[in-house]
């Protein structure tokens, strides 16, 4: 809602706002298509934006000046501690389907590869809005790629990172004490923001784009 607000967009254009935590972007795309597929809209805007750098991961969970986020119903049901950790279910899903250290390693490995070699060929060129900014010390630089992408990542370099259930960072599941997330193979802390333009072809006729 505060994109649609802030954008050149005419007033009666409605916004709303999702918020599904890490899922939110894809949650907006899917009740967008929903509305498209079944014909109450024609043309919507659907996206995110994150912005990781200036929220310390954890900083709403406990007891603080508001108190406790959660009612003592969801408490007693899911605990104080360990429901909102994202890593816990991480490690319970790879147990789940016998996903390894190694395999996610390997899939980290694959997907940074790719990724450097399709910035190199100018594959995202198209889909990326560069965005002008100052460093700290007042120099002018223009952001073009995903601040994701590690060159030079590789095997040696992700198997030689402690997980985050030895770093204390989540409570190990019963059944996977030793822990395969770590800061190698999961999400990274980022900024950033995507959108994407959902239609029909009526929507298309609107706005000039179909015969």
């Amino acid at each position: 809602r505060n994109v649609v607000l802030s954008s050149s967009l005419p007033i009666s254009v409605p916004g709303t706002t999702v918020d599904r935590q890490c899922g939110s972007s894809q949650q907006a795309i899917h009740f967008g298509a929903m509305a498209v597929m079944s014909g109450m809209q024609d043309v919507v805007i659907a996206g995110g934006v994150e912005v990781m750098s200036k929220l310390p991961i954890g900083v709403n969970i406990g007891d603080g000046v508001y108190g406790q986020p959660n009612s003592p119903t969801v408490q007693d049901r899911f605990g104080p501690s360990g429901f909102y950790s994202q890593f816990t279910g991480a490690e319970l899903t790879a147990s789940k389907y016998g996903i390894t250290r190694e395999e996610m390693d390997l899939f980290a490995v694959q997907s940074h590869s790719r990724a450097v070699a399709a910035n190199a060929e100018g594959r995202f060129d198209g889909e990326i809005v560069p965005v002008e900014g100052r460093t700290k010390l007042g120099e002018a630089f223009a952001h073009v790629r995903d601040e994701g992408v590690r060159p030079g990542t590789n095997l040696e370099k992700l198997s030689g990172l402690e997980t985050l259930v030895s770093l204390h960072v989540c409570p190990p599941p019963a059944d996977c004490p030793g822990g395969r997330v770590t800061a190698g193979n999961a999400s990274q802390i980022s900024d950033g923001a995507a959108a994407v333009l959902i239609c029909n072809e009526e929507g298309l006729r609107k706005l000039g784009g179909a015969e």
